[in-house]
């Protein structure tokens, strides 16, 4: 397949809204800093520049743990009026971060 043919599928996937999603994020794997996979951080950074238009608009965590991200990810693929997600997660994104950190204002917004 030719990167021309990819293009429409990476546009249509990219606006897709889904009724259920179930997601299993890799507990404690780091999105930043130097034990990050190479160039995930950027691209992290990248979306994030989007804001609300992009997957991250509420925050970013913690650089040490991307749960926060794969949540927003999920509700952000969420259908507006009927869209359910089943998220796995240990204990970690529900409690970690201070009150003004980037994991309680993602929770706030959830």
């Amino acid at each position: 397949m030719y990167i021309v043919e990819l293009i429409p599928l990476i546009a249509i996937a990219l606006s897709v809204r889904c009724l259920q999603i179930i997601v299993n994020p890799p507990f404690g794997q780091p999105w930043g800093g130097k034990d990050a996979a190479e160039g995930v951080e950027e691209a992290v950074n990248e979306e994030y520049k989007k804001g609300f238009d992009g997957r991250w608009g509420a925050g970013l965590p913690a650089s040490g743990d991307m749960q926060m991200l794969f949540l927003q990810s999920a509700i952000d693929k969420m259908d507006d009026s009927f869209g359910r997600a089943a998220i796995i997660e240990n204990s970690s994104p529900l409690f970690t971060g201070g009150t003004a950190s980037g994991e309680s204002q993602i929770r706030r917004w959830f």
